[in-house]
């Protein structure tokens, strides 16, 4: 049985012969020219450096055992001298990281292009993102859509829910709104609440709340052991007299 030998390097798939990286990377532009024009097509759509990686090796055929950020960033560069040359946005601002901001190269095809390094390369591509969904024919909002940082929210601390309350919503509980008054620092709702209560008790002491013991309450100090006489050990009565022994 033939044994099929794992390739290594970079390579054509289709008679896994050896290719020159410098060939592979001019093969690999093209194709990711094509995909971001693509992804252009669509209002704030963006790919992803491993996915244009597997895209423009799965287009061209050649494919390589090196690890895609180790030739994304030439790549970007070559499709940015072209829209340069072409006086086009830069579709290299289509090509971000998993969370949504612009790896290294960014910055340095941008200065290869325009001359000028940009002070923000987040911002810059933003900007050019919207140029690229405008000048490649993605259905834009009106008013011509905004600039997006996609994913933006993974990059900012959560924002804690709001405590306002739903019209129409139930009302907390006592209890919680007492909890609540406490973790603000004696707020003004948790006042009005306390004074609601106490105003209601003095016009009807039935309905004032009825205080229940709570197991962190300190125990009540247990009674003295009753006096017993010394000699016969019995119980002694009022007088501290034993009945029994007088």
């Amino acid at each position: 049985m033939q044994t099929r030998t794992v390739q290594t390097g970079t390579y054509d798939e289709r008679d896994e012969q050896p290719v020159a990286f410098e060939e592979a990377v001019s093969m690999w532009a093209l194709a990711a020219r094509d995909v971001l024009v693509e992804t252009a097509g669509e209002y704030h759509a963006v790919v992803r450096y491993p996915e244009l990686g597997e895209r423009v090796q799965t287009a061209s055929g050649v494919r390589t055992t090196k690890s895609v950020f180790q030739w994304v960033d030439e790549v970007l560069l070559r499709v940015s001298a072209e829209c340069a040359a072409r006086d086009e946005p830069l579709l290299s601002s289509l090509c971000v990281r998993a969370d949504g901001s612009m790896g290294p190269g960014y910055a340095r095809a941008v200065t290869a292009s325009s001359g000028r390094r940009p002070s923000d390369p987040d911002q810059h591509a933003a900007d050019e993102r919207l140029r690229c969904y405008q000048a490649f024919g993605a259905e834009l909002p009106a008013g011509g859509g905004v600039a997006g940082r996609p994913t933006s929210a993974l990059r900012q601390a959560p924002v804690r829910a709001s405590a306002t309350r739903v019209p129409g919503s139930p009302r907390a509980s006592a209890g919680a709104a007492s909890r609540d008054g406490a973790s603000a620092g004696g707020s003004s709702a948790g006042t009005a609440t306390s004074r609601s209560t106490a105003a209601r008790a003095a016009k009807d002491p039935s309905s004032a709340p009825t205080r229940k013991t709570t197991a962190t309450r300190a125990a009540a100090p247990e009674p003295p052991a009753p006096a017993v006489c010394p000699t016969c050990f019995t119980q002694l009565p009022a007088t501290g007299v034993c009945d029994n022994c007088a």
